[in-house]
């Protein structure tokens, strides 16, 4: 029987020996670092100064949180897309799925907000998702103190009926924002004649009221729904050509002129700017309702009232959003059409990005 190498196994012949050992026992050549290619040595460097850039960072946004729970403030370094939860679905990007849930369609349908002194201060997207399992209603939102939520869900089962209203109501506080506007506008005009020493010289005065005044025009035709700026304008235009011609009238034939077309087109403009105030101080609103099978709203967005304290969003305005309409024409059909069609309804109305 012939011999075999009691390492490798290997048959061997008479007298013959393995040489195994001595091909294990070869070494091979460790990489030097020279031997590196320059992508990975650059590579090396840049994961080194990375965990210096994370602690700057970490260090800057912990600065941040602490400043953040000592005050009282909230949410910095958290995006407005994630605090408003921009193109999410309630359902299943924010919500759980329910077992067999499959969303049908979501609309945008109003901004809520709270102001103080006119400036909003609190402010919310609220949107409407239906399933072939239930309606919820969701509002995430922030204010200066975090993050905000008014969230209302029901089964759709027990729904019967949508109750929708969009119309405008008058603002006490944007009429009196308005006035302040105008009258802070009437005195950086006068501020700034009263600086230059204009306003003393019947002529310097009546050339800037007659050349610079009139553009104040342009906001009102250009500007859309920048009610403010509109009112800005006016109050630096209207009153101070009044002012000014009925104060240089009686100067002389020349000036007498000049200051008959000031009050002209003051009057004129003193029209437009009570049309500004009036178009500035009526608010768009919305009142949103969807109702139970026992006629009881279940689902109610309306603006809070200063004395009513039942079924309210909790917000002083809510304004309609862009799909509001849409949202009107169909959420009662869909609600019907998923509750007693099943799947041929959920196929129906279902959105492409559902």
């Amino acid at each position: 029987m012939a011999p075999f190498c009691t390492i490798c196994g290997r048959p061997l012949e008479e007298g013959m020996t393995c040489n195994c050992t001595e091909q294990n026992t070869e070494t091979v050549p460790e990489a030097t670092p020279e031997a590196l290619p320059a992508a990975d040595s650059a590579q090396a460097e840049a994961s080194e100064s990375e965990p210096e850039e994370a602690a700057k960072k970490t260090g800057f946004v912990s600065f941040l949180t602490r400043i953040k729970d000592n005050s009282g403030l909230g949410d910095f370094g958290v995006g407005t897309a994630e605090i408003y939860e921009k193109n999410k679905l309630i359902v299943p990007d924010v919500l759980e799925t329910n077992e067999g849930e499959v969303p049908v369609k979501q609309y945008n349908v109003a901004y809520l907000k709270n102001r103080m002194l006119g400036i909003p201060f609190s402010k919310a997207v609220g949107r409407i998702q239906v399933t072939n399992k239930r309606v919820v209603f969701r509002a995430p939102g922030r204010n200066p103190f975090g993050k905000t939520t008014l969230q209302h869900e029901f089964a759709i089962d027990e729904l019967a009926g949508l109750e929708a209203r969009t119309d405008r109501i008058f603002a006490l506080w944007a009429f009196l924002l308005g006035l302040v506007t105008l009258v802070f506008g009437t005195l950086v005009f006068f501020g700034t004649l009263f600086l230059v020493r204009a306003f003393f010289v019947p002529w310097a005065s009546i050339l800037v009221s007659f050349l610079i005044c009139p553009a104040a025009i342009l906001p009102f035709l250009l500007f859309k729904r920048k009610g403010l700026l509109k009112l800005l304008f006016f109050g630096m235009s209207a009153v101070p050509m009044l002012v000014t011609g009925f104060r240089f009238f009686s100067v002389n034939v020349a000036t007498g002129i000049f200051c008959t077309l000031l009050v002209l087109l003051g009057f004129v403009y003193f029209l437009l700017t009570l049309y500004s105030l009036f178009c500035y101080s009526i608010r768009p609103n919305l009142v949103l309702g969807i109702k139970a099978k026992s006629a009881h709203e279940v689902i109610e967005i309306k603006r809070k009232h200063r004395f009513e304290h039942n079924n309210e969003s909790g917000f002083s305005e809510v304004l309609p959003a862009e799909d509001i309409d849409e949202c009107i024409r169909e959420i009662n059909a869909m609600i019907i059409d998923v509750q007693k069609l099943g799947d041929y309804g959920i196929e129906k109305w279902k959105s492409p990005k559902e």
